[in-house]
């Protein structure tokens, strides 16, 4: 069981960057969607307890609206 989680965002480069982290993975999905609004991407929920990856989210990033 996971008493806590880490979010990471995937770079470019595959590399990672730490984001936030939360205590239940109701929050860490709700984390998620208020950072990936902001920065569209790969995001990865680690498990604190297990050391383990959990969930692997890709956010796409948003089209941008058509002007007629």
């Amino acid at each position: 069981m996971c008493d806590g989680f880490d979010i990471f965002r995937k770079l470019p480069d595959s590399g990672m960057v730490w984001m936030a982290s939360a205590p239940d993975l109701e929050s860490a999905h709700e984390q998620i969607q208020r950072v990936a609004a902001k920065e569209p991407g790969e995001y990865i929920l680690f498990c604190q307890a297990t050391q383990q990856v959990v969930a692997v989210s890709r956010m796409p990033v948003p089209k941008a609206e058509s002007r007629p």
